[in-house]
């Protein structure tokens, strides 16, 4: 607090006489909102919101829910775009499918509440936008469920760059859909056109994120395959290998750890395969909300199209082995849960 006074000195030390006063009650209305929760969850910020309008000739303005959201998102998705894929480890992107997860569920929730306006949405745009993002999270729910038979590291909350700007983006969400704590009836959040404009470009921009995201994490996922850092059982690879075959068959009884590093990709058919369908569900996804924001695809950088997946190496190259692999702590799991009600 005594920092936010000293700012608001320092700005109104700056202005006119007869500015000073209006300028003060602008800032304190924009900001006591902000300084009320930072005291309630007695936590340090990463982004002080409007607090920042406190500063020393900064501009005053005023970021409203849906440009928040659409901010945060874009956010998130440069966190992971900077991100160099070799250096993440499989507990990044089991809480990357959580974070795919999570916001495919609040994307859904944006649908249904816009769905209500009949005459100002369209609604067959919507279904199709529903259908999509029903069919990424049945895909990522698979993704999950193969992070949990795919080891290679022990288990533990992710430090990457965009668990952090994803709790930006779930502050953003769980602030503006679900204030105190239950989400919002539609005809609350959504209570005219003007707002369901808004709500819109929120959606498109969390859309297309979150398929960004994905389309990342399955070039991740290819890159640590083709580096051999992957773990698969052994029942799975020994069929394959015949280095595990003989070896797996005499010693399967007294193995303690039956996983096995390997690079081959035919071990991991079944993830890379869930990551491939949320990666085309979610572009599907980020076109039908591009049509129902009516806006071109010429302000994405790749043009409204999916980049593809990262070729998978051949199944015939140089193996990489491992007799063990780390121990996993089952009660450890990532920060960020597939769900709305984390």
């Amino acid at each position: 607090m005594l920092v936010a006074g000293a700012a608001v000195a320092a700005r109104i030390s700056k202005l006119p006489g007869d500015q000073s006063m209006g300028r003060l009650r602008e800032h304190l209305a924009v900001t006591m909102p902000r300084l009320r929760k930072i005291a309630k969850a007695n936590r340090r910020y990463p982004n002080l919101g409007a607090l920042g309008g406190l500063t020393a000739g900064a501009p005053t303005f005023e970021l409203d829910g849906p440009s928040w959201m659409s901010r945060a998102s874009v956010r998130w998705q440069r966190a992971h775009e900077q991100t160099d894929a070799s250096s993440l480890l499989t507990r990044d992107l089991r809480s990357t499918t959580a974070q795919v997860r999570t916001a495919i569920g609040y994307a859904a929730y944006l649908v249904d509440s816009l769905s209500h306006l009949r005459g100002g949405v369209p609604q067959i745009l919507l279904r199709r936008l529903r259908v999509s993002l029903r069919r990424a999270d049945v895909a990522a729910q698979y993704t999950a469920h193969g992070w949990q038979r795919r080891l290679s590291d022990v288990g533990g909350q992710s430090a990457a760059p965009g668990e952090a700007a994803f709790k930006e983006l779930l502050e953003a969400l769980t602030e503006n859909l679900r204030p105190e704590g239950q989400l919002l009836a539609a005809e609350v959040l959504v209570p005219d056109g003007q707002a369901a404009k808004r709500f819109l470009d929120a959606l498109d921009e969390l859309v297309y994120s979150t398929h960004r995201v994905a389309e990342l994490q399955q070039s991740a996922t290819a890159i640590l395959i083709m580096q051999g850092r992957l773990f698969a059982p052994r029942s799975v690879v020994a069929p394959r290998d015949e280095y595990y075959l003989t070896k797996y068959q005499v010693e399967r009884k007294h193995v303690r750890n039956p996983w096995v590093r390997t690079d081959r990709p035919d071990c991991f058919v079944d993830l890379t395969t869930s990551l491939s369908e949320v990666c085309e569900e979610l572009l599907a996804s980020s076109r039908a909300a591009r049509e129902l924001t009516g806006a071109g695809d010429d302000l994405r950088p790749y043009g409204g199209k999916g980049v593809g997946p990262r070729p998978l190496p051949r199944t015939d190259g140089p193996l990489h082995r491992s007799p063990s692999a780390p121990a996993i702590d089952p009660a450890a799991t990532p920060q960020s849960q597939p769900d709305l009600g984390r």
